[in-house]
């Protein structure tokens, strides 16, 4: 659109019209079926970030002409009697959403076009959050709003990996900013309830929580990395771009299957090299 721009184009409406007219006359349709795997059933029926989520996916896939159907991991006993319903429906593209799997998968997902959305998978390539910008980004606005001690609370979730990169995010945006003191960052295990208050006790005179959390657990205001509908201040994430991106790379491995064996792995929200050139 930039070169478009800068070139002076202008749409014929002629030919505009004309061409949504043969749109109109022959959608755009493929026998092509996509599965957007959950980590849990339960989620995609009642949680509203999930929801979000999936909305977004099923629009991305249906503007494609794919169709697209959801299932949650724990509704099966294994990944290996979920692979069957996959074979059996004849699902050729995946989108894993916040699955954590460090093991090989089942030879059925092979034959599918596959990548991970913000999750953990062996073997499949990752779209993750824009960790370093979305950091850069909240911690402009904390300071914006005068707050001079900021801590990052953390829950591990979804994986160590996500962890690792807004740990380092954090740091580096905190020293760019010149706030005060040190960088705080406590860690919090859902294994390990018992001991989550004394490590907030020890957060040293924040004055603003920054989380990846579902809820508060504190006095002090808190801020939300994850952007969810009517929560904190959705500073990170971009979940419609991260989700509008998964879909368009499974597409376009199901379109360029000789490509499919390089495996890219797509770390700040950026497409992979095959998916530029079909671009």
């Amino acid at each position: 659109m930039q070169v478009a721009k800068r070139l002076g184009y202008r749409p014929n409406p002629l030919a505009s019209a004309w061409m949504a007219q043969r749109r109109a006359a022959n959608p755009s349709r493929t026998e092509v079926n996509l599965g957007f795997i959950f980590p849990f059933a339960e989620g995609i029926r009642e949680n509203l970030f999930e929801q979000q989520i999936g909305k977004i996916l099923h629009a991305r896939a249906h503007l494609h002409g794919y169709s697209a159907d959801d299932f949650g991991l724990d509704d099966y006993a294994s990944l290996d009697s979920l692979a069957r319903v996959v074979d059996r429906r004849g699902i050729k593209g995946i989108v894993w959403v916040g699955v954590v799997n460090r093991s090989p998968l089942p030879e059925v997902f092979s034959g599918c076009a596959m990548c991970s959305l913000g999750g953990e998978m062996v073997g499949v390539p990752t779209v993750r959050t824009r960790a370093f910008e979305g950091m850069r980004i909240a911690l402009k606005r904390l300071a914006e709003m005068g707050k001079r001690r900021p801590a990052l609370l953390l829950l591990h979730r979804p994986t160590d990996v996500n962890l690792i990169r807004y740990e380092a995010a954090f740091q580096i945006a905190y020293q760019k900013r010149d706030f005060a003191g040190s960088a705080p960052v406590v860690r919090l295990n859902p294994n390990s309830r018992g001991n989550w208050m004394s490590k907030l006790k020890a957060i040293p005179n924040a004055d603003v929580l920054l989380t990846n959390g579902f809820s508060t657990l504190t006095d002090l205001p808190t801020a939300f990395l994850d952007a969810r509908p009517g929560e904190g201040m959705g500073l990170d994430q971009r979940h419609d771009d991260m989700a509008t991106i998964a879909v368009d790379q499974v597409g376009a491995a199901l379109l360029m299957p000789a490509h499919q064996s390089e495996r890219p792995h797509s770390d700040l929200g950026v497409w992979p090299r095959w998916v530029d050139a079909l671009a």
